[in-house]
């Protein structure tokens, strides 16, 4: 048998991930969902860049072995490291990172499907013909009719900078140090969150534990 430790050694790597049950199974039965359950797993005790370079380093080492005849396994060939779904509650922690202001642009952007920059650049002359012409859902007007209006600056989204009115032209660069990845990467993970807090969740339970409780 050819461990995975056979091909790729564990002492090049931290020592947190020396127990990993991996490094022990046979190079031939390793499958994409092996990696990439090893994949979560090391990116919590190490960081996720150093552990997604482990797994594509070991998909690698399989598959040179497999075209060079030393073992057979053809199932890791062009293997990635899958982006675990956004979860509601990352969203939330995100955004509460930043001013009141970019945070509504930056969420009127994503439920709009917009670059950010057109975000930035919406007038309050634009609202009419977005709500006949275009789907100018609630949630999004929501947003806009939160926003304090000023009497002389015509963007919706906007600063104030010595109580002057400003633009957000610095939103992308905020959002994106918040979330650790740039907007359009933000956009297509937002269209497939999946709706989960764990700390609402935290919350609740506690909530259905402590109402029991009074009823016993």
């Amino acid at each position: 048998m050819t461990t995975v430790e056979t091909l790729v050694k564990r002492v090049d790597y931290p020592l947190s991930l020396h127990d990993m049950k991996l490094w022990d199974l046979d190079a031939e039965e390793i499958t994409r969902a092996h990696l990439q359950g090893f994949y979560y797993r090391a990116s919590v005790r190490t960081s996720k860049d150093e552990a997604r370079e482990l797994v594509l380093r070991i998909a690698d080492a399989i598959t040179q072995a497999s075209e060079a005849g030393a073992i057979h396994n053809k199932k890791l060939s062009g293997f990635s490291v899958a982006q675990p779904p956004m979860l509601s509650g990352e969203l939330r922690i995100a955004l509460e990172l930043m001013h009141l202001e970019t945070r509504r642009c930056a969420f009127f952007a994503l439920l709009m499907n917009w670059d950010i920059e057109r975000a930035i650049d919406l007038k309050w002359s634009d609202i009419n013909y977005l709500r006949q012409f275009e789907d100018l859902n609630d949630m999004a007007l929501d947003v806009v009719q939160s926003v304090p209006r000023h009497i002389s600056f015509p963007y919706v989204f906007w600063k104030s900078e010595e109580g002057i009115p400003a633009k957000l032209d610095d939103a992308r660069a905020d959002v994106e140090i918040a979330f650790g990845f740039e907007f359009e990467v933000l956009l297509k993970r937002f269209s497939s969150m999946v709706i989960s807090d764990p700390l609402l969740n935290a919350a609740e339970i506690e909530k259905y534990f402590s109402r029991n409780r009074d009823v016993q």
